[in-house]
């Protein structure tokens, strides 16, 4: 299939890092367009032969796929902006916004998809390490959906065929899997720093066993790869630890979910009886809550 002309409008961390892993794998990446001359410089110093376009009327004249990578707030103004035309891909990054948010662009005639990498990009030098063997998230039709397709396989990525709708909820399951971990982080850094250690040494103590966990989980899947008390059918040591949480001013509420999770996870594990499963449960009743009467 033919290379087409790549553009970028928006040159943040996502249109930095796809923009320098598809040229870097032959692609046709030829220019960007951002409000801000300093993010395209940023995204330009990642690639070899991009340009910076004036305007994105100027860009769209010259490309004939082009991926919509400013934020999801702005995407159907900048979209509604610009006369497209048939024969152009109009395309958003975005997990959350429906295709909809593109649909000027399909009423001028342009095919229109989504491609969401399901990884992070706070950093794009982490972002591009990583995203080989990530998955995406493909929402397209017809030509623009084979074109999609063989991006994903150029990057090593696997695509994941969306369907109408269901973004949202896509949206929410990833958000579980990254940026919830740090709150659950940040809770045990609290915990850490009140055993007097200094707080800067948490990270560098508790991540190699969040690692841990997570590749075991990766092998092993998330049910066998739950340790620690629950795993053991440990009820007692589970009493003592949401007696401790009940004492802190946040109180016992998140380690409290967080067990009834676990507690399911352990069961569907087949590795504890149904008197330690139920030793288990009971335990989350038995420690009354502060507000508890």
């Amino acid at each position: 299939m033919e290379a087409l002309p790549i553009g970028f409008i928006g040159a943040g961390r996502v249109a930095s890092t796809l923009a320098g892993m598809l040229e870097a794998a032959g692609e046709n990446v030829l220019g960007v367009y951002s409000r801000r001359q300093s993010s395209s410089n940023a995204l330009i110093g990642r690639c070899r032969s991009v340009r910076a376009y004036e305007s994105a009327t100027q860009l769209v004249e010259n490309c004939q796929l082009i991926f919509v990578t400013v934020p999801d707030s702005m995407i159907e103004a900048v979209v509604e902006g610009i006369g497209w035309r048939t024969g152009q891909f109009v395309v958003h990054c975005s997990a959350a916004g429906e295709l909809d948010l593109l649909r000027h662009a399909k009423n001028c005639g342009a095919e229109i998809g989504g491609f969401h990498p399901l990884q992070i990009f706070s950093d794009p030098e982490v972002a591009s390490k990583h995203l080989v063997g990530s998955s995406v998230a493909i929402e397209a039709s017809g030509a623009l959906q084979l074109q999609l397709y063989r991006l994903a396989n150029l990057l090593e990525m696997t695509p994941l065929t969306l369907r109408p709708g269901a973004r949202l909820a896509y949206h929410l399951a990833g958000n579980f899997a990254a940026s919830s971990l740090l709150a659950l982080l940040a809770e045990a850094e609290n915990l850490w720093e009140e055993c007097g250690f200094v707080r800067e040494t948490a990270l560098p103590a508790l991540l190699p066993l969040s690692l841990g966990t997570l590749d075991s989980a990766r092998r092993l899947g998330l049910a066998k790869a739950v340790s620690g008390p629950v795993s053991r059918g440990d009820s007692a040591t589970l009493v003592r630890h949401l007696e401790l949480a009940a004492q802190r001013p946040e109180g016992d509420g998140l380690y409290r979910e967080v067990l009834a999770r676990l507690i399911t996870l352990a069961e569907s594990s087949q590795r504890l009886s149904a008197i330690q499963l139920e030793a288990l449960r009971a335990a989350l009743t038995q420690v009354k809550t502060p507000d508890s009467s």
